[in-house]
């Protein structure tokens, strides 16, 4: 178990990873069909323990219980951190990307690794480090902040280390999860999700991966279809691609079931909430499924006619502010409605555009998440509007607005 194997190396990581990657390394000296029975199982155990490393269990398993959050959330950031230096230092990630079908599990470990709340916080625009690591942590120590950059500087370099061997990583991946008809669990897929936003693929890796991952969707399937379909958005968008790359998705997004459409909707809210997604883009991904359903569903018959590719050109054109559609669309003017005309209620504070991500501010103003974001990290952290310091935290998302917005367009 992994407890056992934190315990029997000292509780060091350094010498975790050296233990496990000397094990590994033997072990690829094997010829598959050479493999006694018994090895096989002993390597899956101390894949199985390796991984669980990053479990809070171990972390917690060097200090005494504290009832103190900060604390404990300090204490689980460091682990993170430590372990990051050792994998980065021992060359483990060349050796785990040569174990077979092990991949699915280390997804999770090297999501976590990563620490996303730490190499996220970039783009949320703290007005000072000391306040990030408050929220972070939820309470101030007075070795809070040199653990936060700690611990950040080693999620960058095991970043940059990962990044060398993405492709690889994004390969094996697809294949390991095409070998299990991607029937993976929802906290897996997640976990991509967050390696997507660090590690985005390159277009040739997503079609393959949206392609295999299509091939074993089904329109009226399980929440684990809903799950996966979601996941396909998130990714792809966090690897800069927009619904006009993908027809083939945004059409099998759009023609699901009414079930499976509310097990999405309900997996995009938790996962907005969790953030790591380029919102940017992952707005047109929301604007243009909803607007492929209302094609699919005939609500809007002036716009028969068109390709949904054109529709999704125009109002992908249109929601970043480029006039640049063609005149004699029949669309025009309803997606200048859509996008530029927006009810008030609708319309960000700021940008007076229709918004995707709503967000308010503790004097009670309304803006689109990305657009308040921009305007601090212009401002040095003061409102536009108030002209008060602020952070975006601070700033609650409106699950509610958003859905009456999506139930408007």
């Amino acid at each position: 178990t992994s407890l056992i194997l934190w315990e029997w190396v000292g509780k060091d990581p350094l010498w975790a990873c050296v233990l496990v990657k000397g094990f590994l390394s033997a072990f690829l000296d094997f010829d598959v069909e050479e493999q006694p029975v018994a090895m096989t199982e002993i390597k899956e155990n101390v894949l199985e323990a390796f991984a669980g490393l990053a479990s809070p269990r171990i972390a917690f398993a060097t200090q005494a219980t504290s009832e103190c959050i900060s604390a404990s959330n300090e204490e689980l950031i460091r682990h993170h951190g430590c372990l990051a230096i050792a994998l980065n230092s021992s060359g483990m990630v060349q050796v785990l990307l040569k174990a077979e079908n092990s991949l699915c599990r280390f997804a999770s470990f090297l999501a976590t690794l990563l620490q996303p709340e730490l190499l996220a916080d970039d783009s949320r625009n703290w007005s000072s480090q000391r306040a990030a690591t408050l929220v972070l942590l939820g309470g101030d120590s007075p070795t809070a902040l040199r653990t936060t950059r700690q611990a950040k500087a080693a999620a960058v370099s095991l970043r940059a280390e990962i990044e060398t061997h993405k492709v690889e990583l994004w390969r094996k991946l697809i294949r390991e999860f095409s070998a299990l008809r991607f029937e993976v669990q929802a906290s897996v897929l997640r976990n991509c999700v967050q390696l997507s936003y660090f590690l985005p693929l390159d277009m040739e890796c997503l079609q393959e991966l949206v392609s295999e991952a299509l091939y074993f969707t089904s329109p009226n399937g399980s929440a684990n279809d809903a799950a996966l379909l979601v996941t396909l958005c998130f990714v792809a968008a966090n690897s800069g691609a927009y619904p006009e790359d993908f027809p083939n998705l945004v059409f099998v997004v759009s023609g699901t079931s009414s079930e499976v459409k509310t097990l999405m909707d309900s997996r995009w809210e938790r996962w907005l909430w969790q953030g790591c997604c380029q919102m940017d883009i992952l707005a047109q991904w929301i604007v243009d499924l909803e607007l492929s359903k209302m094609f699919q569903e005939g609500a809007s018959q002036s716009v028969e006619h068109l390709e949904p590719s054109e529709t999704e050109m125009d109002l992908h054109r249109l929601h970043k502010g480029d006039q640049k559609v063609d005149p004699s669309s029949p669309l025009k003017m309803r997606l200048q409605d859509l996008v530029l005309d927006a009810p008030n209620q609708f319309q960000c504070a700021i940008s007076a555009q229709l918004m995707m991500d709503p967000v308010q501010t503790p004097e009670g103003f309304v803006m689109e998440r990305s657009v308040l974001a921009d305007a601090l990290n212009a401002s040095g952290g003061l409102c536009p509007l108030s002209g008060n310091r602020l952070i975006l935290t601070d700033c609650p998302r409106q699950p509610d607005l958003r859905r009456r917005i999506t139930k408007w367009i």
